[in-house]
C-alpha cells in the first residue's frame, strides 16, 4: 500500500534559550514538510499478520532569488516497523535520517529516532485513511552548532491506496 500524509507539527529546538527555538509547521504533499517533520510520502509492506515495514520519503528544494540569494535542499528518509494492536490501532518505531544543504554551508546529515501510534480506517473499497500521532528525536550536530537537537511532535492525516 502507498500513501500520502499532511499534518501539524510542533518543533522544539533544544538549546540554552529553548523558548526561542520552538515553532509550528504544517505539511502538505507538494508543499512539503521540510526535513524535520514526518515524511509526506510512505508505503506499507506487510511482513506478517501483525507486522509491517513502512519506509517514508520527502524531498524539497527552495530557492530565493535576488540579492543574497539562497538555495536550500532538504530530504528526509524514514524506516520503521509497524505493529497492528487491535482493529485499526497500531504502534510504530524506527529511524529517520535528515539531509540538509544550504548555500554557503557544508551539507550535513543526522539520524533520528521516531515512535508513533495511530488508527487506520477504510474510506472506500480502494481508499484507506489514517490518523497518527508521532514523536521524532534528532540529536545536535557537533560539527555545526547552528543545528541543535530537536524534538518534533506531530499529528497527521493520511490517505492510502493498495499497490497492485
Amino acid at each position: 500500500m502507498i500513501g500520502v500524509s499532511a499534518g501539524y507539527s510542533q518543533i522544539h529546538g533544544i538549546r540554552n534559550n529553548a523558548a526561542a527555538n520552538n515553532f509550528t509547521m504544517l505539511s502538505f504533499l507538494g508543499q512539503g514538510s521540510r526535513s524535520l517533520m514526518p515524511p509526506t510520502l510512505f508505503a506499507i509492506f506487510p511482513i506478517g499478520k501483525r507486522l509491517a515495514v513502512e519506509p517514508g520519503f520527502d524531498l524539497h528544494r527552495l530557492q530565493q532569488a535576488g540579492p543574497g540569494s539562497l538555495t536550500s535542499t532538504t530530504s528526509n528518509i524514514a524506516a520503521r516497523l509497524d505493529y497492528a494492536i487491535h482493529g485499526g490501532w497500531y504502534a510504530a518505531a524506527g529511524g529517520d535520517a535528515q539531509y540538509v544543504k544550504i548555500t554557503g554551508t557544508p551539507a550535513y546529515a543526522r539520524p533520528g529516532g521516531v515512535v508513533a501510534a495511530g488508527y487506520r480506517f477504510g474510506l472506500s473499497d480502494e481508499l484507506g485513511g489514517r490518523i497518527e500521532l508521532s514523536h521524532t528525536m534528532f540529536p545536535a550536530r557537533r560539527t555545526n552548532p547552528r543545528f541543535p537537537a530537536a524534538n518534533v511532535t506531530g499529528i497527521s492525516l493520511g490517505l492510502t491506496v493498495p499497490l497492485q
